[in-house]
């Protein structure tokens, strides 16, 4: 019986299965972003049903007639279904995923995270305020609806007689915030109620939510026209004026009275626990309020070191007697309103004159700086026959080419500037003049390179040339 080489055979069966492993990998990591993509739609189409004006700003017009579920039930709802998604997102293993695909799944997680810890804190029992409150939100929403066909203008029409239940779902909503003392600063509430009573007063098309019928587009037939107008105004002076004012009353009568006297969210319960998710949602951060503080404590601290210098070179033992200086010196201060004005359109003519495209190769003003601005700026008439075409395409190449050669001496004479603003375009070649096939590439349409030089100027000059003999 012949004898086995063992080790010979182990290593060539461990080879085999390493090779095998990969692949292996590779199909197991496409099936987990497939099933990722697969749970990021999911999710999308969830938000979008329950959120339809954000379906609708989108230009998703399926949910055209409705308004988000406000109810307290709606939400606690909301809660359990975020909980759900965000299980199924923590079981996805992104081994093997490229950047995109993790940071999609981090991001869901993350969003997923606060919305619940967000309910959790029952921020949402305080939907009024004098910048976003809901009441605010409805009116501006209007201009974002589509109103092109019939169709949208009586989707718009469902919405308005609607608008009554929504501000029944808002005002429990309030009512169990003073159950819970969550509730704004009482000066700011009364600027609500002001707001509420200012949208509700302009009758008819005068209202903000009657002015999309005060004219109609072209797509709308004219036999629709006057049952829509009438149908919308009807809705407007009957439906979401009655409902504005029924909310106004509740705000100033019931729930202003019993807001905050401290403005700050440590008048709150669990006011630290609010201050510091409000500190993360702000910074992007996990710092707490203090580490956030210390921060902004040692940039002044590092800001005065750099102010300190300056005045130091200037003549001045310490900022107050700098700053002191400063206040009185004349120069420093503006006569009037015109002279600012005139001072930011000096800085703003400094800043045209120099040459953005092209500010890696030169620092000239812009009608002298290299002819890819100037040329491209040119516009090029059709030629009404065959011969005149037939020039205007050799003056264009031949301006393209003049153009290619001029760039190409700022590629030659500014080559490290160039690298530093195009650090991927820059050409290969190691002499200081760009290689032969980048020239000519420069010169044409760009096509696939045949050389491994033909790729490093494709994007900087061939995109140039061709561009501006297109134009």
């Amino acid at each position: 019986m012949p004898r086995i080489a063992v080790k010979p055979l182990l290593l060539a069966v461990a080879i085999a299965f390493a090779a095998q492993v990969p692949a292996h990998a590779a199909d197991d990591a496409a099936t987990r972003v497939k099933a990722l993509n697969a749970l990021l739609a999911e999710q999308w189409e969830y938000t979008l049903k329950h959120s339809p004006e954000f379906a609708t700003i989108l230009g998703d017009y399926r949910y055209n007639d409705q308004w988000s579920n406000a109810s307290l039930a709606a939400t606690q709802q909301q809660k359990k279904d975020n909980e759900a998604f965000l299980k199924r997102f923590q079981a996805i293993d992104t081994t093997g995923f490229d950047e995109q695909d993790k940071l999609n799944q981090q991001l869901m997680v993350r969003q997923l995270g606060d919305n619940i810890r967000n309910t959790d804190l029952k921020l949402y029992e305080m939907p009024l305020d004098q910048f976003n409150g809901v009441h605010l939100q409805l009116a501006q929403f209007v201009s974002l609806m589509p109103f092109d066909t019939a169709k949208q203008y009586d989707e718009y029409l469902a919405r308005l007689n609607k608008l009554p239940a929504l501000f029944d779902q808002l005002t429990d909503v309030l009512k169990q915030g003073e159950k819970d003392k969550l509730l704004p600063p009482r000066f700011l509430l009364e600027k609500v109620v002001t707001q509420i009573r200012a949208i509700a007063k302009p009758a008819g098309e005068e209202s903000v939510f009657g002015r999309p019928v005060a004219k109609f587009p072209d797509g709308v037939a004219e036999a629709e026209r006057k049952r829509l107008h009438d149908a919308i105004i009807k809705a407007v002076d009957e439906k979401v004026r009655p409902a504005y004012t029924k909310l106004a009353d509740f705000v100033e009568k019931d729930y202003a009275p019993k807001g905050r006297t401290e403005p700050g969210m440590w008048a709150l319960p669990n006011g630290d626990e609010l201050y510091k998710f409000s500190v993360e949602q702000q910074t992007t951060t996990n710092k707490s309020p203090q580490e956030i503080h210390d921060l902004g404590l040692s940039e002044v601290k590092r800001i005065e070191g750099e102010q300190l210098k300056i005045a130091q070179k200037l003549g001045y033992k310490d900022l107050k007697s700098f700053r002191e200086a400063m206040d009185k010196d004349p120069k420093t201060h503006a006569t009037s309103r015109e002279q600012i004005v005139d001072l930011y359109k000096k800085y703003i003519a400094q800043r045209n004159r120099s040459c953005r495209s092209c500010s890696a190769c030169c620092r000239r003003p812009r009608s002298k700086c290299c002819p890819c601005r100037n040329i491209a700026r040119r516009k090029l008439r059709a030629p009404s026959t065959t011969k005149a075409r037939r020039t205007a395409s050799v003056r264009a190449k031949s301006t393209s080419t003049r153009a290619t050669t001029r760039i190409a001496r700022c590629f030659r004479s500014n080559r490290r500037r160039i690298t530093k603003r195009f650090p991927a375009t820059t050409c290969r070649s190691r002499s200081r003049r760009p290689c032969r096939a980048c020239r000519r590439s420069a010169s044409r349409p760009a096509t696939r390179p045949t050389s491994k030089a033909g790729r490093c100027m494709r994007n900087a000059l061939a995109r140039k040339s061709v561009s501006i003999r297109i134009r």
